[in-house]
């Protein structure tokens, strides 16, 4: 599959016909965030709205975070382990870790105002995991 954000829609496309497998309206204002593919899962989000996750074959939504005033940025997220770490861009500020799966909240800790850049997460192996400009770790 090939998955690409515009304004507001979320596309996948089958790799080898270029054939429109689903498309799911994703409720951006501006512009199109970096779709982050874990496992069988996409997470995307739309500009100051909510954080969704989708089933990556089918399109299905798994699981919608409420908006937070994130911006579209790169590096609002990052997926690690299992847990999707999300830096909040509203006041107050926050870094949440929350399980991939399901969207439950583990915990949440204070940022400084003006945080940015991308989220940096090393796991126990020693294994660092982060966003690049396409929404997917190196």
């Amino acid at each position: 599959m090939v998955y690409f954000q515009s304004f507001n829609h979320l596309w996948a496309f089958d790799v080898a016909t270029g054939a429109v497998e689903w498309s799911v309206d994703v409720q951006s204002k501006t512009i199109g965030g970096n779709p982050y593919l874990y496992q069988n899962m996409l997470i995307a989000q739309s500009s100051r709205g909510p954080v969704y996750c989708f089933d990556a074959l089918d399109g299905t939504v798994l699981y919608e975070l409420e908006a937070s005033g994130i911006s579209g940025r790169m590096g609002d997220y990052t997926v690690a382990g299992g847990v999707l770490f999300i830096h909040r861009n509203a006041e107050p500020q926050t870094l949440e870790a929350r399980n991939v799966e399901n969207g439950q909240l583990i915990w949440t800790s204070p940022v400084q105002a003006r945080m940015r850049g991308p989220i940096v997460v090393v796991d126990s192996d020693g294994n660092a995991h982060y966003p690049t400009r396409s929404g997917m770790r190196q």
